[in-house]
Formats: structure tokens, sequence, C-alpha cells
């Protein structure tokens, strides 16, 4: 398991070889808490769940960091695989991957996590380095996330 991430049509190990930092996931969203603080009462007023009478959410907002697999070989199974993407630079990763997924809303599966999906917009940024560069892949994400057999939204 390479604990890719498949964004719209990509996936991060299978078409671009990026090597994650960590493990990646998806925040849980933030509560939209709203408060109203009365002069001369003890404490506040929770107005949370007023309305709807559960709680709303915000977007779930993160990042994943990612290696540039640069050597033109990779060491797979034992065995080198030449098939592999050739980034000449890691300027090359960055403009491949930024044009497909920079600014652009898409549907984004986690590979430790198949049967659900998300949604939303995401940002690439590069962190050059002679030795390992990195990219970043920020996102903000839709509140819920999709059960992909029964199209369920779930906030958790």
């Amino acid at each position: 398991m390479y604990h890719s991430i498949t964004i719209g049509e990509k996936n991060t190990w299978t078409d671009w070889h990026l090597i994650p930092t960590s493990r990646p996931f998806v925040t849980l969203p933030e509560v939209k808490v709203k408060t109203v603080e009365i002069p001369g009462r003890d404490g506040v007023i929770d107005l949370t769940s007023l309305l709807t009478s559960s709680p709303v959410y915000g977007n779930r907002k993160g990042s994943w960091e990612f290696y540039i697999a640069n050597p033109y070989y990779l060491y797979s199974d034992k065995r080198f695989i030449t098939n592999a993407t050739n980034w000449s630079s890691s300027e090359a990763a960055y403009h491949t991957i930024a044009q497909y997924c920079n600014g652009k809303v898409r549907s984004v599966v986690l590979e430790d996590d198949p049967g659900y999906s998300y949604a939303g917009r995401l940002k690439v940024a590069l962190t050059p380095d002679p030795k390992y560069s990195k990219i970043t892949i920020s996102y903000d994400l839709e509140p819920y996330r999709i059960n992909s057999s029964t199209l369920e939204k779930l906030y958790n």
C-alpha cells in the first residue's frame, strides 16, 4: 500500500510517483459555533444548534505533503521499473501537478479509505531542495464525505 490519493482521475503514486511524507488523512470539519454574551449574565448563550437542531459545519481544511520521486528509475519489488514518470526537475513535476489541481474543484479518494470520497478546491505549492523536493497539496473540502456505495453524506 502506497497511501496514495486519487484526485479526480489522477493517482498521486500511479500517475505522479509522489511519496507521502506521512500517512494522508482528511481533517474533520469544524463545528460553526455561535454564542451570545449578555451583560450581567454568567456564561454565554449557545445558539449553535438553535435553527437546525443539530450543529452545522465548516469546510475541512488541511494539506498533504509529498516527496517528488526524482530518479529516472524507481525501485519496486526488487526490480527497477522504467515506466515511472521521469521528472527532469522538481519544477516539471510542480507545473504538471499544478496544471491539473491548482485552484480546481476535484474529487478526492484516499487509498486507505476507498469507500468514501470528498470534493473541494485544491492548491499546489513546491518546496525545492537539492536532494528531496516536496509538493504540498492544500485542500478546502466540503464538510461531508460521501459513502461511495449509498451516496449518503456523512460528517465523521
